[in-house]
Protein backbone atom coordinates (compact mmCIF):
# COMPACT_ATOMS: atom_id res chain seq x y z
CA UNK A 1 0.00 0.00 0.00
CA UNK A 2 1.55 3.28 -1.02
CA UNK A 3 -0.85 5.65 0.70
CA UNK A 4 -2.16 6.29 4.18
CA UNK A 5 -4.05 3.78 6.36
CA UNK A 6 -6.69 5.41 8.55
CA UNK A 7 -9.29 3.65 10.72
CA UNK A 8 -8.27 0.31 9.22
CA UNK A 9 -8.33 -3.11 10.81
CA UNK A 10 -6.34 -5.91 9.21
CA UNK A 11 -6.85 -9.28 10.89
CA UNK A 12 -5.61 -12.77 10.00
CA UNK A 13 -7.20 -15.84 11.54
CA UNK A 14 -10.74 -14.50 11.36
CA UNK A 15 -13.19 -15.74 8.73
CA UNK A 16 -15.67 -13.58 6.74
CA UNK A 17 -18.39 -14.29 9.32
CA UNK A 18 -16.25 -12.68 12.02
CA UNK A 19 -15.46 -15.97 13.74
CA UNK A 20 -11.88 -16.53 14.88
CA UNK A 21 -10.92 -20.10 13.91
CA UNK A 22 -7.11 -19.82 13.50
CA UNK A 23 -4.75 -18.98 16.38
CA UNK A 24 -1.77 -19.84 14.11
CA UNK A 25 -2.50 -17.16 11.49
CA UNK A 26 0.43 -15.31 9.95
CA UNK A 27 0.93 -12.06 8.04
CA UNK A 28 4.01 -11.49 5.90
CA UNK A 29 5.52 -8.10 5.13
CA UNK A 30 3.22 -5.07 5.15
CA UNK A 31 4.47 -1.80 3.64
CA UNK A 32 2.62 1.49 4.04
CA UNK A 33 3.99 4.41 2.04
CA UNK A 34 2.33 7.07 4.18
CA UNK A 35 0.96 7.36 7.72
CA UNK A 36 -0.76 4.71 9.86
CA UNK A 37 -3.54 6.39 11.83
CA UNK A 38 -6.01 4.87 14.31
CA UNK A 39 -5.57 1.42 12.76
CA UNK A 40 -4.68 -2.10 13.91
CA UNK A 41 -3.12 -5.20 12.41
CA UNK A 42 -3.37 -8.56 14.17
CA UNK A 43 -2.62 -12.21 13.47
CA UNK A 44 -4.12 -15.05 15.51
CA UNK A 45 -5.37 -12.58 18.11
CA UNK A 46 -8.54 -11.06 19.49
CA UNK A 47 -9.08 -7.64 20.98
CA UNK A 48 -10.11 -9.26 24.27
CA UNK A 49 -13.28 -8.41 26.15
CA UNK A 50 -13.44 -4.84 24.82
CA UNK A 51 -12.80 -5.84 21.20
CA UNK A 52 -9.96 -3.38 20.57
CA UNK A 53 -6.31 -4.14 19.86
CA UNK A 54 -3.33 -2.55 21.57
CA UNK A 55 -4.30 -2.76 25.24
CA UNK A 56 -3.62 -5.26 28.05
CA UNK A 57 -6.51 -7.61 27.27
CA UNK A 58 -5.33 -8.58 23.78
CA UNK A 59 -5.36 -12.37 23.65
CA UNK A 60 -4.51 -15.36 21.51
CA UNK A 61 -7.53 -16.77 19.70
CA UNK A 62 -8.84 -19.76 21.67
CA UNK A 63 -11.89 -21.94 22.13
CA UNK A 64 -13.62 -24.98 20.65
CA UNK A 65 -12.76 -25.66 17.02
CA UNK A 66 -9.87 -23.18 16.90
CA UNK A 67 -6.79 -24.29 14.95
CA UNK A 68 -3.88 -23.98 17.39
CA UNK A 69 -1.05 -26.41 16.65
CA UNK A 70 1.79 -26.84 19.14
CA UNK A 71 4.98 -25.24 17.88
CA UNK A 72 3.24 -22.89 15.44
CA UNK A 73 2.80 -19.28 16.50
CA UNK A 74 0.85 -16.38 15.10
CA UNK A 75 3.20 -13.91 13.49
CA UNK A 76 3.53 -10.61 11.72
CA UNK A 77 6.80 -10.80 9.80
CA UNK A 78 7.32 -7.07 9.33
CA UNK A 79 5.47 -3.77 9.32
CA UNK A 80 7.15 -0.89 7.50
CA UNK A 81 5.42 2.48 7.75
CA UNK A 82 7.13 5.26 5.79
CA UNK A 83 5.32 8.04 7.66
CA UNK A 84 4.20 8.26 11.27
CA UNK A 85 2.06 5.88 13.33
CA UNK A 86 -0.41 7.08 15.92
CA UNK A 87 -3.81 6.52 17.44
CA UNK A 88 -6.18 9.38 18.28
CA UNK A 89 -5.69 12.43 20.47
CA UNK A 90 -7.47 12.43 23.83
CA UNK A 91 -9.47 9.29 23.18
CA UNK A 92 -9.97 6.23 25.32
CA UNK A 93 -9.53 3.92 22.34
CA UNK A 94 -6.55 1.71 21.53
CA UNK A 95 -4.82 0.44 18.39
CA UNK A 96 -2.08 -2.09 17.89
CA UNK A 97 0.20 -4.46 16.06
CA UNK A 98 -0.69 -7.75 17.74
CA UNK A 99 0.50 -11.37 17.35
CA UNK A 100 2.44 -13.93 19.35
CA UNK A 101 5.53 -12.83 17.40
CA UNK A 102 6.16 -9.51 15.65
CA UNK A 103 9.52 -9.83 13.92
CA UNK A 104 10.20 -6.28 12.70
CA UNK A 105 8.65 -2.82 12.95
CA UNK A 106 10.01 0.27 11.20
CA UNK A 107 8.15 3.57 11.42
CA UNK A 108 9.31 6.78 9.79
CA UNK A 109 12.76 5.27 9.30
CA UNK A 110 13.11 4.32 12.98
CA UNK A 111 13.68 0.61 13.58
CA UNK A 112 12.05 -0.59 16.80
CA UNK A 113 14.02 -2.96 19.03
CA UNK A 114 12.09 -6.22 19.07
CA UNK A 115 13.13 -8.84 21.63
CA UNK A 116 13.83 -12.32 20.27
CA UNK A 117 11.10 -14.78 21.24
CA UNK A 118 7.34 -14.81 21.49
CA UNK A 119 5.02 -12.83 23.72
CA UNK A 120 7.64 -10.56 25.24
CA UNK A 121 7.22 -7.14 23.63
CA UNK A 122 4.81 -4.36 24.57
CA UNK A 123 6.03 -1.15 22.98
CA UNK A 124 4.29 2.23 22.97
CA UNK A 125 4.39 3.89 19.55
CA UNK A 126 3.68 7.47 18.51
CA UNK A 127 2.65 10.57 20.41
CA UNK A 128 -0.98 9.75 21.24
CA UNK A 129 -0.36 7.05 23.87
CA UNK A 130 -2.94 4.63 22.48
CA UNK A 131 -0.96 2.68 19.85
CA UNK A 132 1.22 -0.33 20.79
CA UNK A 133 3.20 -3.21 19.38
CA UNK A 134 1.89 -6.00 21.62
CA UNK A 135 3.10 -9.58 21.49
CA UNK A 136 0.60 -11.85 23.22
Amino acid sequence: MLGRVEFGQIVAGVDPAGLAPNADAQIGTVFVGGDWVASSIAAGATGGSNGVFGDPDDAKISGPGVKDEAGIFSRIRSLFIAGQALGTVGGTDHFGVVAEKVSAVTIGGAVFAITIGNGNDDIAVGITGDFRVNEI
